[in-house]
């Protein structure tokens, strides 16, 4: 799954939902006994996400005193030589279509849906009977769109509020997944996550033989107004007397250090590490809840 949509270093996946009921219109094509009826006319659908379209059809028992049997069924939305593709023999849809047909009804499931897939999609189904073929018209149009992030902050908090957007109307039981610079977020399902917004920020440093002087300070990208208490953490440890959005003191190469807000030590800042010359984001090991902060 790829449907994805990025904000400041998050994406979001909507994980594979059936849309089938998104408009429920059975609508009827045929004529003379022939016909189709699907079960809707219009889809709209996330990237990535799987998708079912479902249909029933029927046919003259018999005709010019030969029973119907059917030869062929199968669903399509290109052509090849003016004769319908099946989209089981379509290079774009590769592994990722799979009908589920029975005497009277047919449905088409589409995996890992891609933007490039909306299209209008029909059924059709072959006879033993001369000239018994039959296509269902109009089919059913699919539109696949991306999911898209909002952020949203406040002046009074340090928090991000993210909210994933959809054009299209999803069902209530929809489940997303949230990864943080190529990290899963663990138990995020739902449209929306929030998180704080703190990052360490290097000041000055002073490098030294054996070790380095450093000031450094926790910043709110989030401009709170209240006063705040802060924690900062070396090593995993805590650092006594400091609680304020400065510290200063002598880092050895090695050393982690990172800082949260008083009361929230579970959501801190991405933590920096010390080498012989300077501090480092350590931005490629960043979780949802760092545990580097832990206390």
């Amino acid at each position: 799954m790829s449907l994805t949509a990025a904000a400041s270093g998050f994406v979001v996946v909507l994980l594979s939902v059936q849309v089938s009921d998104v408009l429920c219109v059975t609508v009827i094509q045929g004529q003379y006994g022939w016909g189709v009826t699907y079960s809707s006319t219009e889809i709209c659908a996330s990237k990535g996400s799987t998708v079912d379209m479902s249909c029933t059809y029927r046919y003259p028992f018999w005709k010019n005193d030969l029973k119907t049997e059917i030869k062929e069924r199968f669903w399509f939305t290109k052509l090849s030589g003016n004769q319908p593709l099946d989209m089981k023999a379509d290079s774009d849809y590769q592994d990722r279509v799979e009908y589920s047909c029975s005497e009277k009804s047919c449905s088409l499931r589409i995996r890992d849906l891609r933007e490039s897939d909306s299209a209008e999609y029909k059924f059709r189904f072959i006879t033993n009977q001369p000239g018994g073929r039959y296509t269902g018209e109009p089919g059913v149009t699919l539109r696949v769109t991306d999911l898209q992030v909002k952020v949203s902050t406040s002046t009074l908090s340090p928090w991000k509020y993210l909210e994933c957007h959809s054009s299209c109307r999803l069902p209530d039981r929809s489940s997303y997944i949230w990864y943080k610079n190529g990290q899963k977020i663990p138990s995020q399902t739902s449209s929306t996550y929030s998180f704080y917004a703190l990052q360490v920020q290097v000041t000055r440093i002073t490098v030294h033989q054996s070790d380095t002087e450093a000031e450094l300070k926790c910043h709110s990208s989030c401009s709170p107004a209240a006063r705040l208490s802060y924690v900062w953490f070396k090593n995993g440890q805590k650092v006594t007397g400091v609680e304020t959005s400065s510290f200063k003191g002598r880092v050895y190469p090695g050393d982690i250090i990172c800082c949260a807000l008083k009361g929230h030590e579970n959501y801190g800042s991405p933590p920096v590490f010390s080498t012989r010359r300077s501090l480092t984001r350590f931005s490629s090991m960043i979780s949802s809840l760092d545990s580097h902060c832990d206390t």
